[in-house]
């Protein structure tokens, strides 16, 4: 194992006895997390958990294996077998890396165009995008219009319109899906989530609408102010300001 530096530290265990016939190696790997310990995330007694329960069940793995004295004796005596698993790293010309390179670029292309061809080959999905741009774009302006229950009113229009849309176009273009009970019974389901949480969030009360209008040396301002449900009405304070032109002399 490597406890501070790149340089591996070995430790050695003799048992006293009987003749040494084999010797177990145990490479001590790095805690998830760690590339190395230093001052500030030190070796603590915990990241030897692994070899000391390792050692009461010796098998071999990816991180332990066996030395018989035989094969020592035939690597004159040369201790160091810690470097297993030994992964080669295979070093390419500059020729095939770029084959390589080229290869796994078509691989990658070919398989964004199969992605897209499937995106646009489904006729479900483009219609649902499609039906949903619309509603969007269409809700947000009603939303905006100047006139008395705009959100409802928008939110109940984005609901038919969805409805409608998707039954037209299912039998227009012959697409298979849900039956239209289905499609109805989610159009109406989505539409009664949207006006609950309009009716919690955004949700403003017309029978309370108060209308004031001012002026100042340019212009006439009308304004119409439109309380919130939540705000009781007491609450509610309107100041009516009506300032006369000033005639100059």
């Amino acid at each position: 194992f490597a406890p501070y530096t790149k340089i591996n530290t070995n430790l050695l265990f003799f048992e006293k006895g009987k003749k040494t016939e084999n010797i177990w190696y145990y490479r001590l790997e790095m805690p998830e997390g760690y590339k190395h310990f230093s001052k500030t995330r030190p070796m603590l007694d915990i990241h030897f958990d692994p070899v000391r329960a390792w050692w009461h069940n010796r098998r071999e793995s990816e991180v332990s294996k066996l030395i018989s004295i035989d094969e020592i004796i035939a690597n004159n005596y040369n201790l160091d077998f810690c470097g297993f698993p030994h992964l080669e790293e295979e070093i390419l010309n500059p020729y095939e890396f770029i084959d390589n390179y080229i290869n796994t670029r078509k691989e990658i292309s070919e398989n964004i165009d199969n992605l897209l061809n499937d995106i646009i080959k489904n006729k479900e999905m483009m219609l649902m995008i499609v039906v949903f741009s619309l509603v969007l774009i269409m809700v947000y302006v009603i939303k905006r219009l100047s006139i008395d229950h705009a959100p409802v009113i928008a939110i109940v229009s984005g609901g038919l319109t969805e409805l409608v849309a998707i039954i037209c176009a299912t039998f227009i273009m012959d697409i298979k899906s849900e039956p239209v009970w289905m499609i109805a019974v989610l159009a109406v389901l989505c539409t009664g989530i949207v006006y609950l949480l309009n009716i919690f969030i955004l949700a403003v009360d017309y029978s309370r609408t108060e209308y004031t209008q001012f002026e100042d040396d340019e212009y006439y301002y009308y304004v119409k102010a439109v309380p919130k449900i939540k705000v009781t009405a007491p609450e509610v304070k309107v100041k009516h300001i009506n300032v006369q032109k000033v005639k100059r002399r």
